[in-house]
């Protein structure tokens, strides 16, 4: 049975778990001719950590366009019998959705139904809460995987990624061409 609670409820063991992050600029939304394209490569690179890594425990913000794809690759692979977990960090209860269409609030409704734990910043909204700052902040500070999808080198959350965790980048280029790179601020091995 899933659960709501407060983030600071939350104890992690990060080593076992990846984080899916959009960009922080609002711009991970995924040019619609390459949404399949884009789902099948966060699902082979998901496929790729369980399968090889052994890793099991994922975290999301669900924002639109990276999150919410990553978010139901991660329910495809349990659905395909995964022994993984699917936790959503959400900025508060009762959050409402602002510029998704009719299909990605579908989406986003599926996923919040289907995760194995849902956290929340705060209880109630606060006007002088930058939710997501903070949300990405933890997502990025609180994995050993990090799965990040962006158009820039990922310089402005470098800072915040903690020693030995590696980086899986998944982009998409001028050409509408997709693809993933990995980089480890830390050691020059890339997770793949």
């Amino acid at each position: 049975m899933r659960s709501i609670n407060q983030l600071d409820e939350l104890d992690l063991q990060t080593a076992n778990t990846v984080s899916l992050l959009g960009e922080w600029d609002g711009s991970n939304s995924i040019p619609y001719s390459l949404q399949e394209q884009v789902s099948n490569e966060i699902y082979s690179s998901l496929k790729y950590l369980v399968d090889t890594q052994g890793y099991t425990t994922f975290l999301s913000g669900v924002a639109r366009g990276f999150e919410l794809f990553a978010a139901e690759a991660v329910l495809k692979l349990k659905t395909e019998g995964c022994k993984v977990q699917l936790i959503l960090i959400l900025n508060y209860a009762d959050y409402e959705l602002v510029g998704y269409d009719k299909e990605e609030t579908r989406r986003y409704d599926f996923v919040l139904k289907n995760s194995t734990y849902q956290f929340y910043i705060k209880s109630q909204r606060c006007i002088d809460v930058d939710y997501n700052k903070y949300k990405n902040y933890y997502l990025v500070s609180n994995c050993s995987v990090l799965v990040y999808y962006g158009s820039r080198n990922a310089f402005h959350i470098k800072p915040f990624i903690n020693e030995g965790t590696s980086v899986i980048k998944i982009s998409t280029t001028i050409n509408n061409k997709v693809s993933s790179s990995g980089f480890s601020p830390s050691l020059s091995e890339a997770v793949r």
